[in-house]
């Protein structure tokens, strides 16, 4: 998995402070005109960055965040939002967009999915298309049950005019179980 300085604050956050923390050491140790330019510059240089990062999204911070907020909607059971998330050429399984959505829709009518927490992404970004794999940990309850599950995903994405879309869902492994697609979690035979 690729992490690059720019993509989180907190890693960032990090090394600023820890530049500035040593070079305020060495500052205080040393009282030069030139040592007191470089802690000076260390914080300028580090704010300048923090701005950055804060202004500039990368591509795999804006199909991360795309991704958290596709199982928010899934989450609170908001098929418009999960609808949108979905582009107009989502194919997998044999199922367009029009199809896949309104079984989605019936799966999360009989299942209540709560508590979702998604972790390890690993990023595979070509251009305007990608692919993108993650964990996600939720609760799973219906009328029979409640349990915890952890799943692992993999999913196609395409750039659009305003965004990142989803054009291919493929569940990997679901409560230590390997799927063979889709299809399977939903409660239907694959075509």
């Amino acid at each position: 998995m690729k992490h690059f300085l720019l993509e989180g604050t907190i890693p960032l956050l990090g090394v600023v402070v820890v530049t500035v923390i040593a070079l305020g050491i060495v500052w205080s140790q040393r009282q030069t005109p030139g040592m007191r330019r470089a802690f000076v510059a260390s914080i300028v240089v580090g704010l300048l960055l923090l701005l950055v990062n804060r202004l500039v999204e990368t591509d795999r911070e804006a199909i991360e965040r795309m991704v958290r907020q596709l199982a928010v909607a899934v989450e609170s059971n908001d098929m418009a939002s999960v609808a949108a998330h979905l582009d107009d050429a989502y194919a997998a399984e044999g199922f367009s967009k029009d199809e896949i959505v309104p079984l989605i829709e019936i799966t999360l009518k009989r299942v209540d999915v709560s508590q979702a927490r998604l972790s390890r992404f690993e990023f595979d970004v070509n251009g305007d298309q990608a692919s993108i794999e993650f964990d996600a940990f939720c609760r799973l309850r219906s009328n029979n049950f409640e349990q915890p599950v952890l799943s692992r995903w993999a999913l196609d994405v395409a750039r659009v005019d305003d965004g990142w879309r989803v054009t291919a869902i493929q569940p990997l492994v679901f409560n230590k179980q390997k799927v063979d697609g889709l299809s399977d979690l939903l409660g239907r035979g694959a075509r």
